[in-house]
């Protein structure tokens, strides 16, 4: 197992570290099988200068069919699935690029579902929401 045989050598170095790293997820892979993984998705936001917010997120490679988008109480969902054809059958000696399901959620103060534009292109999503106008509130004096 990894964590009895420890490190050896000197493991102050970055490709010993990152290679003990490798090692650990593999032996975790090993034990418990090759799982399907929710990958995070880092996304810029942006509050433009109309007050709508502006959000951004790599997804090179991605079509418009493999990603959904959901706005539920202030919060954008983005999630999908990447599987490409014959990747299980491959035989990899470096896999870096993720494969299966990714979701990330966005607390986007104030949004309102109107107006909402998604658009994908040159593998950058990128979604517009608008805020919601404040409302006035008469309150009725008792």
């Amino acid at each position: 197992m990894w964590f009895k045989r420890g490190f050896s050598g000197n493991c102050c170095g970055p490709e010993t570290a990152s290679e003990a790293v490798k090692e650990a997820f593999d032996a975790v892979r090993e034990a418990f099988g090759d799982t399907e993984v929710e990958h995070a998705l880092p996304v810029d936001v942006t509050e433009e200068a109309d007050g709508s917010y502006q959000v951004r997120a790599s997804l090179p490679g991605f079509k418009r069919e493999d990603v959904q988008l959901q706005l539920t109480d202030d919060v954008l969902h983005i999630s999908g699935t990447r599987n490409e054809a014959g990747a299980a059958e491959a035989k990899y000696l470096v896999r870096e690029r993720a494969q299966g399901a990714f979701a990330r959620r966005v607390k986007l103060r104030d949004a309102t579902e109107n107006g909402i534009k998604a658009e994908l292109k040159d593998g950058v999503l990128t979604v517009r929401v608008l805020k919601a106008t404040p409302q006035a509130k008469t309150v009725p004096i008792e």
